[in-house]
């Protein structure tokens, strides 16, 4: 998608290089034109060495980053990361979003909106989003302007065979280029019809992605990229049949659901003049899912699966 835009002059604009649009936002963060920040008493020319050993000088006030929706709307923003141990106990899916989502009661599993959302994508859609929670949405990753090498690492290991971790990194290539990786990993364990102490898997998932952000010198021209890459891989049961007050049996024993789905994103902008840009979004998505069942026989006998009946329409005028 290319259009042009008369950006809102003024306030809420880009002042870098003189101009309102398509700089690097500024304020907050630190140095955001790159390079040492400078402290009182320890200027870094040229020809100095930096003293990072006996005093503070890197650390959350020179670690921010900035959205993609930030630059489209030309706001001067930008975020600290948070250090506060606030709500980091809030790490299931459903948490994350606010509770208005819906899954099967176990992490991973197929979910839905409890509340009606308009699609923001153009055209017919397959309806194929039921892990889309699973994954960062590629429009919103956190692009980093970092002074010194930034790691972040976020692990879970909770009840019911959970485990999360994410990890992030990302470092300043230069004063105008930016580039980092963000990763996903977690698991969890079936709560009944297994086997076991540990239990058998219920859903696997993986997500990465790859983002760099880059400003031409004189910052007219903006680049944001990513490459989202998500394996997310469910072990349905298809429900379950209680036998008694303690045993009950899953619908379905091998049946499976796998999702694999690739997107670049690309979001770059020109200004060719104070209060004008010319802005360009790419998105490439291969989506790939999958539903398997070795044994359909138990399928159709639970009548999970409905029976097909062959109709002979030979004599039908």
């Amino acid at each position: 998608m290319s259009m042009g835009q008369f950006p809102k002059v003024g306030g809420g604009g880009f002042p870098t290089g003189g101009r309102p649009t398509g700089g690097r936002p500024t304020g907050g963060g630190g140095n955001i034109n790159g390079g040492n920040p400078t402290t009182q008493g320890n200027t870094t020319k040229k020809g100095k060495m930096l003293d990072d050993s006996t005093k503070q000088i890197y650390g959350p006030k020179t670690v921010s980053y900035f959205l993609e929706e930030d630059i489209y709307n030309n706001r001067k923003r930008l975020y600290e990361i948070d250090t506060l141990m606030d709500g980091f106990h809030l790490f299931s899916f459903l948490q994350i979003n606010a509770n208005q989502v819906q899954d099967l009661g176990n992490m991973g599993t197929a979910s839905r909106q409890l509340f009606y959302r308009p699609i923001a994508n153009i055209g017919a859609q397959l309806g194929y989003n039921a892990f889309n929670i699973y994954s960062q949405n590629s429009s919103q990753v956190q692009y980093f302007d970092t002074k010194s090498p930034y790691t972040n690492m976020y692990y879970v290991n909770g009840g019911r065979g959970q485990q999360l971790l994410k990890f992030d990194f990302n470092r300043n290539i230069n004063s105008r280029w930016n580039a980092g990786i963000h990763l996903q990993n977690f698991k969890a364990a079936k709560q009944y019809g297994t086997l076991g102490s540990t239990g058998q898997a219920s859903t696997k998932n993986w997500n990465a992605i790859v983002h760099n952000s880059y400003f031409s010198k004189d910052s007219n021209y903006t680049l944001l990229a990513n490459f989202n890459f998500l394996s997310h891989e469910s072990f349905d049961d298809g429900g379950v049949e209680v036998i008694n007050a303690n045993s009950e049996d899953p619908l379905l024993t091998t049946a499976n659901t796998k999702e694999k789905r690739k997107q670049l994103h690309i979001y770059h902008q020109y200004a060719l003049t104070n209060g004008f840009q010319l802005y360009h979004i790419f998105d490439y998505v291969n989506q790939n899912n999958a539903f398997t069942d070795s044994n359909l026989g138990i399928g159709f006998d639970s009548k999970v699966y409905k029976t097909i009946t062959a109709v002979d329409t030979s004599n039908n005028d």
